[in-house]
């Protein structure tokens, strides 16, 4: 589904937006803990998660909409 995903760490913010298939590519992000925030037109509240990205800066995540 269309929407939103943000990385922040600190004040690092990495963001883009979904297509509607729901993937997005996040360019030049360091390796690290991050909060990602996933948002959805029409959801009540952005889904908050944890995540660890590894040195290499390439992670495939995927968030359950439901």
């Amino acid at each position: 589904a269309e929407g939103s995903v943000q990385l922040i760490k600190g004040d690092n913010k990495y963001a883009c937006s979904t297509d509607k298939s729901g993937r997005c590519e996040l360019r030049g992000v360091a390796g690290g803990m991050y909060t990602v925030t996933v948002e959805q037109p029409g959801r009540p509240a952005p889904k908050e998660k944890t995540v660890v990205i590894p040195p290499s800066g390439e992670v495939k995540l995927i968030v359950n909409a439901s």
